[in-house]
């Protein structure tokens, strides 16, 4: 398990201290029947389960676990998020493109922004009324129009009602704002 007090810090401040990536002290084994029990599993349920393994029930309940993995992957496009679709005989390919953007980022990025949410209302819930509350900034940096797209709307859906601010740099300089360049 991660550290209770580790997690909310690592996905909020998002860069360890050193400017590396946070990663587990160890990797979790997989239950003993975890191929029988699992194969039935849905995206969403498997997604719990792995997610389970790496977040105690003491940091983010199953049930609030749940509801997180369940809100981030409900404006997908395809019923099991990401489709297993077989060519032939062993060979599958699987489709990362069914989220809001229609880019693979999408099955990451729409988790975090939701664990982002979930971390910060509950920083601030427990400071004292009348104390500041926290805020959080999301720096992104991207070259392809894929990462821009996921950005902007991890920042106006995701983060809904949140206060804003997109700078996009391109060849020509900063753009400020949406654009219909995307």
């Amino acid at each position: 398990m991660i550290n209770i007090e580790l997690l909310p810090q690592a996905v909020l401040a998002g860069l360890a201290p050193d400017g590396g990536l946070y990663i587990p002290e160890h990797i979790p084994e997989l239950p003993f029947n975890w191929k029988t029990a699992w194969s039935t599993h849905s995206f969403i349920d498997l997604s719990v389960e792995i997610l389970s393994l790496y977040i105690s029930p003491e940091e983010i309940s199953i049930c609030d676990l749940r509801d997180l993995v369940e809100r981030s992957y409900k404006t997908f496009r395809h019923q099991d998020v990401t489709s297993l679709v077989k060519l032939e005989d062993r060979k599958f390919v699987l489709e990362l493109f069914h989220g809001p953007t229609f880019v693979f980022k999408d099955v990451a990025l729409q988790l975090l922004g939701n664990f982002f949410k979930f971390f910060l209302r509950r920083k601030n819930a427990r400071k004292a009324t009348g104390k500041e509350l926290e805020k959080l900034t999301v720096v992104g940096a991207t070259s392809r129009d894929t990462g821009r797209c996921v950005m902007i709307f991890q920042l106006l859906q995701v983060l809904e009602g949140w206060r804003a601010a997109i700078t996009v740099g391109t060849n020509d300089g900063p753009l400020t704002g949406l654009s219909n360049r995307y």
